[in-house]
């Protein structure tokens, strides 16, 4: 169990080929989030090595971002 103040940055580094990851926010906002930006998976398989998902456009991502109340932080590594 990871708890991370708000405000603050955390990073994970995983080190093997399988992770099981729950990823819990509050307050809420970043579901909504996920529904407008995501993509329905063509087939139920993980994605083949390499795949890359789409871009999504930096003005509608903040703008729906901001919508939400939500704010992205973009750092080179969250790890220094």
């Amino acid at each position: 169990t990871v708890f991370v103040p708000r405000g603050r940055v955390s990073g994970f580094t995983v080190e093997s080929d399988l992770m099981t990851y729950l990823h819990l926010t509050t307050p809420g906002g970043y579901d909504r989030f996920v529904e407008l930006t995501a993509a329905v998976a063509e087939r139920k398989e993980l994605p083949p090595k390499g795949f890359k998902p789409k871009d999504v456009d930096k003005k509608i991502r903040d703008r729906i971002m901001n919508d939400i109340g939500l704010h992205y932080l973009a750092l080179e590594s969250p790890l220094g």
